[in-house]
């Protein structure tokens, strides 16, 4: 699998970022670009694997609605 590596410069700030979320930086890093693809057009042979992977982030600990 390809794994890029993430500009030197983003790391202190997203570090940081993760830290005052409380959530781990793969997570942080995952959560911000699927934010980013979900609002742009992407390829269309690249949607069948974005739909794939969004249930994971569309709503991921659904509150229990009151009664």
């Amino acid at each position: 699998m390809y794994s890029p590596a993430i500009d030197p410069g983003l790391i202190p700030v997203l570090y940081r970022l993760g830290k005052a979320r409380g959530v781990p930086m793969t997570t942080l890093v995952s959560t911000l670009l699927f934010d980013a693809l979900e609002r742009i057009d992407l390829p269309a042979d690249a949607v069948p694997h974005f739909n794939q992977v969004a249930p994971c982030y569309r709503n991921p600990n659904p509150q229990q609605e009151a009664a």
